[in-house]
């Protein structure tokens, strides 16, 4: 931090010179240079970056406040938060040109900014520069500062999915709406951000077991579960299939976190978010099946509502009578049939 270097020298904090490094959970800020106010990738270097924050940084005279990328690089960027870096020419958070690869993942880039006004100044937090290109999935790259897009093309080319920008590209799954963070200081989302759950469904799963969000941080979700089964609530079968659909991915239910009245359980199966199993009832009346809270391995999950049915496995006694018993001339005789229970589905 608090790097400060002269006019013919890049990379205020870090300075990536051909090589391969692998930088994590570090904080690179209140750094100045030339370019690449926070760190300064260049000459074929292909570093990875993960879990860094980036920040306060100054490209006082050209590109890339937080990061500058120059020159057959083949960068990737992973759960970093790059924030509050400027210059004034190209990329407030990132300038990456020279033929280069830049890959963001999982990543939030928000706050930067770019001070000039016209040409060539550009993206607000991304610049790809000549013969480069950017590949962006399931990060946020929303709310940067100046006249520019949050990503702009300058003579490179943009792959993005799964983010959240004021910029309008093709891809899958991009969003242009507010993330709604919590605070212009704090990236973590609200309940009501669009980025939840909307992330690359071919990423890890979150830690609450839900779909990736989109950006840096995760919101966590207490996995709620619902009871369903097919069967009507008065019954006379001996076994009821029961199914179990929990919100998320979970680990550590068993058939011994299920409450039953009434009733065993049989036939217990299923992980992660699908679950199914018997219930048999013991005995004619009432049954029903629940699942308390804190049923999965970290103890978060919510309590599913009672599922109730009624059985009855005893067939209903049938009685015959007729008032002209036992001896008539008629020949219409009236005949009354009674049953022990109410029944349903009797016909004549």
């Amino acid at each position: 931090q608090n790097g400060l270097v002269s006019n013919d020298q890049y990379g205020g904090g870090i300075k990536i010179n051909n090589s391969h490094p692998r930088l994590s959970h570090l904080r690179v800020r209140n750094n100045t240079s030339p370019s690449g106010g926070g760190i300064w990738i260049v000459n074929s270097a292909n570093p990875k970056i993960n879990h860094l924050t980036i920040y306060n940084n100054n490209a006082s005279l050209n590109d890339g406040g937080g990061i500058g990328i120059y020159g057959d690089c083949n960068v990737e960027i992973v759960h970093t938060t790059i924030f509050n870096n400027q210059c004034p020419s190209q990329g407030g958070g990132i300038y990456v040109s020279g033929n280069s690869v830049l890959d963001i993942i999982r990543s939030t880039i928000s706050l930067n900014e770019v001070e000039g006004v016209q040409y060539p100044a550009a993206g607000n937090g991304v610049s790809i520069g000549l013969g480069s290109s950017l590949n962006s999935n399931s990060s946020i790259i929303w709310g940067n500062q100046g006249l520019f897009n949050d990503i702009d093309e300058v003579g490179g080319s943009a792959n993005i999915n799964y983010t959240i920008t004021d910029s309008d590209f093709d891809g899958e799954g991009n969003i242009n709406t507010n993330p709604l963070f919590s605070s212009n200081t704090n990236f973590s989302l609200q309940e009501a951000s669009p980025a939840i759950d909307s992330g690359d469904p071919n990423l890890p799963l979150d830690p609450d077991g839900t779909i990736a969000d989109i950006g840096v941080t995760f919101f966590f979700q207490e996995a709620n579960v619902v009871l369903t089964s097919s069967e009507e609530y008065l019954t006379n079968n001996s076994s009821v299939s029961i199914e179990a659909t929990f919100s998320a991915y979970i680990t550590g239910f068993n058939q011994g976190d299920i409450e039953v009245f009434n009733s065993t359980i049989s036939g217990f199966n299923g992980e992660g978010t699908m679950y199914s199993f018997n219930v048999i009832p013991s005995q004619d009346g009432v049954c029903w099946v629940f699942i308390p809270s804190g049923v999965n391995s970290d103890g978060t999950s919510l309590a599913s509502d009672t599922l109730f049915f009624n059985y009855d496995g005893t067939s209903p006694q049938i009685e015959i009578s007729s008032d002209l018993y036992p001896f008539t001339k008629q020949s219409n005789i009236p005949y009354e049939i009674n049953f022990s229970e109410v029944v349903t589905g009797f016909d004549l």
